[in-house]
């Protein structure tokens, strides 16, 4: 599947509220989200095994767990992401094994622990610009073995 546009999305009330997976024969390519609102969902949007997909001014409130949350991802753009219901526990994207992302003009909440949690080795090439964090908070926390050269802030 290949140069799908979905957008004006509203989702209420749903036990999961996006999932994406791509199979490693057949991937999901070229994928554009624009313009969702997870009023409530039991969890946040998933998306794993796509190349070449972009998030656009998405507001998710899950009830558990990241409000974004990416694993083994490539040429992604998450522009304009946030969240209204911060979780002290989640941060308001999480990636795992990302390669080439850009994170674009998103924003935190008072209680998140940070915008963005990079877990593990793999994530390279993640850049950054525009975003907003509160006083204090962190815009990206590594984890699980994730280094600081893999995210770098765009001027």
């Amino acid at each position: 599947m290949r140069n799908i546009h979905c957008s004006n999305i509203t989702i209420h009330g749903a036990r999961r509220s996006i999932v994406i997976e791509g199979l490693p024969e057949n991937p999901v390519q070229s994928l554009h989200l624009n313009d969702v609102h997870v009023i409530s969902s039991g969890t946040g949007v998933q998306c794993s095994g796509v190349p070449s997909m972009t998030f656009e001014n998405v507001i998710a409130n899950p009830d558990a767990g990241a409000p974004v949350s990416l694993v083994n991802v490539r040429d992604f753009e998450v522009l304009r992401v946030r969240t209204e219901k911060p979780d002290p526990a989640q941060p308001v994207i999480r990636m795992e094994r990302v390669q080439g992302a850009a994170v674009q003009s998103c924003s935190s909440v008072e209680g998140s622990p940070a915008l963005l949690k990079l877990k593990g080795p793999e994530n390279r090439g993640i850049s950054l610009a525009l975003n907003r964090t509160p006083k204090g908070m962190k815009e990206v926390a590594f984890v699980d073995g994730a280094v600081e050269d893999a995210a770098w802030r765009r001027i």
